[in-house]
């Protein structure tokens, strides 16, 4: 095969492979060799942008098309799938627990029914994540968090500490000492977001 010129890096070849009849096998047609390369011409780099490099995070926000191509997403994906079915087979297995989950007023006398719920469920998140994502999160671990595989293993196997509202608001109190708050810490008040770091 005779070569016309260069092919650039993001160039769009149409390649045609000579096609024959396979001897006894099953498939239709045998790709042999390439009989002809057609250069369609170069993609426009503004419309679809490709790095010679690997893509960062920041590059795929602008560039949503091509997140699904990258092994970072797929990994993420398959995590998020895997860990939705986690939550389908926790509450497919004991019906009740899903009952007092979907509560919106959990009543407190049925609040350690509700606590042990919540840490089972973690607990079981955590385990299904490292029994059926192990590759995944192997790729986490060489690419984005080095902890991603300690973490979880270590939530699955600790136990979880409870604490009383009035034991919180103590808490709090004196953490008030060292930092400042966005909401006030008193008792009788509803915990926010920025009371949980």
């Amino acid at each position: 095969m005779k070569k016309t010129r260069s092919t650039a890096f993001q160039s769009s070849p149409n390649i045609d492979p000579a096609k024959v009849p396979p001897v006894e096998a099953k498939q239709r047609v045998e790709l042999i060799r390439v009989q002809m390369i057609l250069d369609l011409g170069t993609v426009d780099p503004a419309k679809y942008p490709l790095p010679q490099t690997r893509l960062t995070l920041e590059f795929l926000r602008d560039y949503v098309h091509l997140r699904p191509r990258t092994n970072t997403i797929s990994a993420i994906a398959c995590i998020r799938n895997a860990l939705a079915y986690a939550t389908y087979t926790f509450f497919q297995n004991d019906a009740e627990k899903l009952e007092k989950e979907l509560i919106k007023n959990p009543r407190p006398s049925e609040a350690d029914d509700d606590m042990n719920c919540a840490v089972a469920y973690v607990r079981f998140f955590c385990e299904w994540l490292l029994d059926n994502c192990l590759d995944d999160m192997e790729f986490m671990v060489k690419n984005l968090d080095k902890s991603a595989i300690d973490r979880p293993r270590m939530v699955s196997s600790t136990k979880f500490v409870r604490t009383s509202y009035t034991e919180a608001v103590a808490i709090l109190d004196e953490a008030l000492k060292e930092r400042q708050f966005e909401n006030i810490v008193e008792w009788g008040i509803d915990l926010a977001s920025d009371h949980e770091s």
